[in-house]
């Protein structure tokens, strides 16, 4: 359980980070790894070479 909470918390605070419109999401790097990163607009973390697991839309 804590683990779930962790990752909650950690994707909570980069979802506030955004400023105007964007998406928080968590992500499959190039080498397998978990990350949680923020795009803005429309971008689409496929085009960074992500492979996209979960999303949130902030605006």
């Amino acid at each position: 359980m804590a683990v779930w909470m962790f990752f909650f918390e950690e994707f909570k605070k980069m979802a506030m980070k955004i400023k105007g419109s964007g998406y928080t999401f968590l992500v499959i790097d190039r080498f397998g790894n978990l990350e949680i990163i923020n795009v803005a607009n429309q971008e689409m973390p496929i085009s960074f070479g992500y492979v996209p697991l979960f999303a949130i839309d902030m605006w």
